[in-house]
């Protein structure tokens, strides 16, 4: 019967020599839906070898199989064949893939250490959104703000005695300013439309941002907007909803 080995882009340990956790999280957007899942897997073990300058060899062997930022595939072969689904995943479903976060860490320096044998420790991190995120909006905001409207006073500063209030106008501009900012996951967000486009008083402002490099994948794609409004008239209305 074959063994179970752990293999890490095309880095093989004995599993009978290692230990392997797995913990999983849920990434949610601040609208609070579930969007990926952020696993970590943690390998331990002991370096073995008859001398120092064989765990030297194999030191140095897993920094190599290790370095930090590397990625690959993780799996974790079943005798009779297959991957544990358990614990194993593909390295292109993840989020810039399954990388190292945490290089090799050796300890137990004491006694036996680096003689013939070496603790060692290997953190691994992967990000798996969910099938159903290809447009998702990883959070969304929009404020509007209203002034004027009423009379405008205005203080006459007398040369003694207090200043005099003075009605100037019995009304004034109705003025409101629609703004706010949305991220996508993998594509950039369509923006909303002004909310009264027929007292639009200047073009929109408009910024895009660069999207978040992770490895070869690019995500949170940022746009903000901004309009501004006049009329005669009282301006009334809401901002608009996630995902409106």
């Amino acid at each position: 019967m074959a063994e179970m080995l752990l293999k890490f882009a095309g880095f093989v340990h004995q599993v009978a020599e290692v230990d392997v956790s797995l913990t999983a999280e849920s990434l949610f957007t601040t609208g609070g839906t579930p969007w990926a899942t952020l696993k970590r897997w943690t390998i331990s073990g002991d370096l073995l070898a008859d001398n120092s300058a064989g765990i030297d060899a194999a030191a140095k062997a897993l920094m190599d199989a290790y370095p930090a930022g590397a990625t690959g595939d993780f799996s974790l072969t079943l005798p009779a064949g297959g991957n544990a689904v358990a614990v194993s995943a593909l390295s292109a479903d993840a989020l810039g893939g399954i990388k190292v976060v945490r290089p090799p860490s050796f300890s137990g320096m004491a006694n036996s250490g680096y003689v013939t044998t070496l603790p060692f420790s290997v953190e691994l991190e992967g990000t798996f959104p969910l099938a159903n995120v290809a447009t998702a909006l990883l959070s969304f905001s929009e404020s509007l703000v209203f002034d004027g409207g009423g009379p405008l006073i205005a203080y006459l500063e007398l040369v003694s005695g207090l200043p005099r209030a003075q009605r100037v106008r019995d009304a004034t501009v109705y003025r409101a300013t629609q703004s706010g900012q949305a991220v996508g996951l993998y594509a950039y967000p369509i923006r909303p439309a002004p909310r009264w486009p027929a007292s639009l008083v200047r073009p929109p402002s408009r910024e895009v941002i660069s999207p978040r490099r992770d490895g070869d994948e690019y995500t949170d794609y940022t746009i903000s907007w901004s309009y501004e409004f006049e009329s005669a008239y009282p301006l009334s209305g809401i901002p608009n909803f996630w995902g409106i």
